[in-house]
Parts: C-alpha cells; structure tokens; sequence
C-alpha cells in the first residue's frame, strides 16, 4: 500500500530521486521522518486536532436507504481518500459511498478506485475534490516516543467522531503474523 500511496498521492522521496509514476508535477509533496512534520503550501503540517480533523472524512455505504456500513477516511490528495477496504467491500452493484468531512464538509459520493481485500485498504475517488483541505502526509519510519493523534469514526460512534492519542512504543513492532507493525 505504501508504494500505491506515494503514487496517488504525489510523493517523492525524502532523498530527492524522482518523483513515483502519477506523482505532482511539481512534486510539491514529500516524504519526512515522523517528529519532522512535512511542509505544505509553506504552513507545517503540525500534530493538531484541528488539521487531522479536517483532513478525516465519515465513509458510509448505502444500500437502498439504509447504511451497511461506516468508517473513516483519510484525505491523501484532494481528490482521494485511503480507508479499509471491509468498510466498502463487499457492497451491492447500486450501493452507494458517500462521505462527509468533518468540519463542515457537504456529502458527497465517492468510488472504488483500488483495494486490497488481503490488506485492508482502498482508495476512494471523491467527485469533488476538497482544495481547501490539506490532505495527511504519509510517515515513512516512527520514532519511539513520537506522539499519535487520530480521528476517526467508528460505526459505535454514528456521525460523531472518536479522537484517539498515544506514544510510540515500539516502532518496530510486530503483529500476529511477524508483520512489522508500529505499537
């Protein structure tokens, strides 16, 4: 996913070789290590509720009036969003993906452009792109003791968010399956 991430989302690597396939024209985005916050548009792109907020958008899936399912989304550009893939997938042919951003975003619909069943992620197309919004940069390595902020909106929480904060512990953890996997 990381690699697919850096070409939607324009990223360049931190070393200045060329930009990845699909990446900005003026490769305006670029990768940082976690405690040095990327710049965009010559603002940092600092650990604030107020930014990670605004960049999280409320995934629902509709199906003939009725909500399927919900979760949260991640701005990566303005016009994509990362979320799980078991939040949009499986979903019926006349299914419909609306999301709604938190600090005053209108509903909009959104497609499947890509997804990873096997890893859980998939990219989302927004019909409108959201240029007032700066979308998340991606982190290529944490740092222990770094600090986490997230929004996010699990289905228990309906259309109210759930802000969640920590510490790295370990940043080169691993998961049930040997995988590494920040704790």
């Amino acid at each position: 996913i990381a690699q697919r991430l850096d070409q939607i989302a324009g990223v360049r690597p931190a070393d200045g070789a060329p930009a990845t396939p699909g990446s900005q024209a003026d490769g305006s985005a670029t990768r940082r290590d976690a405690m040095s916050p990327p710049e965009t548009n010559g603002a940092a792109n600092e650990l604030s509720l107020e930014r990670v907020k605004a960049a999280c958008a409320r995934v629902v899936v509709l199906h003939r009036g009725h909500t399927l399912r919900q979760g949260t989304g991640y701005l990566v550009r303005p016009d994509r969003l990362v979320t799980c893939s078991h939040v949009v997938r499986p979903a019926p042919p006349d299914a419909t993906i609306l999301v709604a951003f938190a600090e005053g975003g209108q509903k909009q619909e959104a497609t499947v452009e890509q997804f990873d069943d096997k890893t859980d992620w998939a990219i989302l197309t927004l019909r409108d792109p959201q240029r007032d919004r700066v979308p998340l940069q991606r982190v290529t390595s944490a740092i222990a003791e770094a600090r986490w902020l997230t929004f996010g909106y699990p289905e228990s929480m309906g259309p109210h968010g759930l802000v969640l904060a920590g510490v790295v512990r370990d940043p080169r953890g691993k998961d049930d399956q040997g995988i590494e996997a920040v704790q």
